[in-house]
């Protein structure tokens, strides 16, 4: 008993004097690399040695833990992410600013996951929020936009080494976290190369985070889910099923570095000889491959793909990732078992969900709407100097990308009002409940066009596939679809008030940024201060708004019990 007490003890201290290592770092870090003071010879020698003792404190208290653990074989099957940094810390070891960062990182997260073993951490941190979703996804989302701007601020994210004005950084990390793509600082030109890997990392933040973000930090941090946090987790982000949340969370993690790998393979060997520099095509590609999949819309090049206009392989690879970004987990998840889609081909299997057959059928009908409607209306403007194999990649491409990825082959400011207006249209409906993107969402479409066919045959029951939509799905549709309509209508008004442009470019701004599209005329550029707050407001309710709205709706309709008399109202 002693000795385990003993132990217990000297593992305390040890855990606090890293703590405050880490903290004195952070501070070293931030003054001398993120503010970028120089301190004096003597000074900037002391923090060398200072780093590089963390270095090597990081690696001893790996090791430390390694072999205190009662299962070592366990412990290196759950920190199996520490061989990653190790290996990055030491081959970055020329520049020792970015290794220090590395181990900075390392050590922070690695603080964090021995903390939330912790009974105190799960009681005050971890398990408040797991019982309340809604704070949970709008708090962790809060908090990584907060990182960003903290960090887009600092003179190190800058190309020119200037501090970013904080309305500018807020802007710039909303938009990132929330996979939106709309800017006002040219991300190629503007940000340094750490001012991009941080949006990088906010995209893939934000790009999981829909999903996943909001279940994995809690229960990487100690909280246990319970049957009810399990039905409530699974409500807001509209997974099937209880017994599915954990399935799906590993998939989600699993399908994604998976696609982002072959995607970035892809544009690798395409871009390699585009920029004769295996190490600026390997970031370029690692870059655009994770922002096309996260529906981000960000890209390294100042006017987007416009360059690749008719480049198969370029439209291709983006293509994919953007649409297997978009479709949904739970339908990616349904369609890649045994029994289903990818083994039988069939669209009518049993086992495909009602769910996954309507996401399918919209977003390829939308898809085929979107890409007919743009080669006609473009075909003597913005393509009029394309072949027709560049016409249908550009029409093709626009239709994809404006229902919520914000990449553009073409000059958007020069297209026509007409099809501004479609775009429109297709940037409100947006991509599928459970995936990178934002929008109303395709099912919630789909519910409201059935909804509507249904009521003017005089049936009173939505039918779909043998099945009857619950009629509290067709009012959170419903509800979904009239306030979302309304959140744009505001914030459309708003921007009329406080900036000179026309109602159709403006409007098109709005829609853009509550469906976190990213996709801009050229107004983004021109906003004043005003204007990028009301459009960092929408972007932030567009990507939050819906669903915590679904479960509020959800939530409500179950709970109310009561039935009053029916009243008689006329309309239309």
């Amino acid at each position: 008993m002693k000795k385990h007490m003993a132990e217990s003890g000297s593992l305390q201290m040890f855990e606090r004097t890293m703590v405050w290592y880490t903290v004195g770092m952070s501070l070293l870090i931030a003054i001398e690399s993120g503010f970028l003071i120089h301190f004096p010879g003597w000074l900037h020698y002391l923090g060398f040695v200072a780093s590089l003792l963390f270095i090597i404190a990081g690696i001893f208290e790996f090791f430390f833990y390694l072999f205190t653990s009662p299962s070592k074989r366990g412990f290196i099957r759950r920190n199996w992410w520490n061989f990653i940094f190790f290996i990055l810390i030491f081959s970055t070891f020329k520049n020792f600013e970015i290794s220090r960062f590395l181990a900075l990182v390392r050590e922070i997260f690695f603080l964090l996951l021995l903390f939330s073993k912790r009974q105190f951490f799960r009681d005050f941190f971890a398990q408040p929020f797991v019982k309340n979703p809604t704070r949970l996804l709008a708090v962790s989302f809060l908090t990584i936009i907060l990182m960003g701007t903290i960090l887009l601020t600092l003179p190190v994210s800058s190309e020119t080494h200037q501090r970013t004005g904080v309305v500018d950084a807020l802007f710039t990390a909303t938009s990132a976290t929330c996979v939106t793509g709309l800017i006002v600082k040219d991300t190629a030109k503007y940000f340094s190369t750490f001012g991009e890997i941080v949006i990088l990392l906010l995209i893939q933040a934000g790009g999981l985070g829909i999903m996943t973000f909001s279940i994995s930090i809690a229960l990487v941090f100690g909280a246990k889910l319970g049957l009810r946090e399990k039905k409530a987790m699974g409500e807001i982000l509209e997974f099937p099923s209880v017994g599915e949340v954990g399935r799906i969370i590993k998939f989600i993690i699993q399908f994604t570095f998976i696609a982002e790998f072959i995607g970035m393979t892809l544009l690798f060997f395409r871009w390699l000889p585009f920029f004769g520099s295996a190490k600026k095509a390997l970031y370029f590609s690692i870059f655009h491959s994770v922002s096309a999949f996260c529906n981000a819309g960000f890209s390294l090049f100042s006017r987007s793909l416009k360059w690749f206009v008719s480049d198969p392989i370029i439209n291709i690879v983006m293509i994919l990732l953007i649409v297997f970004g978009g479709i949904g987990f739970v339908v990616v998840s349904g369609l890649f078992r045994r029994e289903n889609f990818i083994r039988s081909w069939r669209l009518n299997s049993p086992q495909l969900t009602v769910h996954t057959k309507l996401v399918l059928i919209m977003t390829v009908t939308l898809i085929f709407i979107g890409f007919i409607l743009f080669f006609i209306f473009e075909f003597d403007n913005m393509l009029i100097h394309q072949g027709i194999g560049g016409k249908l990649l550009a029409s093709l491409f626009q239709s994809i990308t404006s229902r919520t990825a914000g990449f553009n082959t073409v000059d958007t400011s020069q297209l026509k009002d007409v099809t501004l207006f479609m775009l429109i249209f297709l940037m409100f409906i947006g991509a599928s409940p459970g995936s990178t993107g934002g929008g109303i969402k395709t099912s919630t479409f789909a519910v409201l066009f059935l909804a509507v066919v249904f009521m003017i045959r005089g049936k009173d029951d939505v039918e779909i596939f043998n099945r009857t939509i619950p009629k509290n799905v067709v009012y959170k549709a419903v509800t979904i679809a009239i306030v979302g309509a309304s959140i744009i209508s505001l914030g459309t008004a708003l921007l009329l008030i406080t900036q000179k442009d026309s109602l159709m470019h403006l409007l098109f701004e709005a829609t853009s940024a509550f469906g976190t599209v990213g996709l801009t005329t050229g107004a983004t550029f021109q906003l004043n201060t005003i204007g990028k707050i009301i459009i960092i407001v929408l972007i932030y309710v567009g990507r939050i708004g819906p669903l915590t709205l679904a479960y509020a709706v959800g939530r409500y309709s179950k709970r109310l019990k009561r039935e009053y008399p029916k009243a008689r109202v006329m309309v239309g």
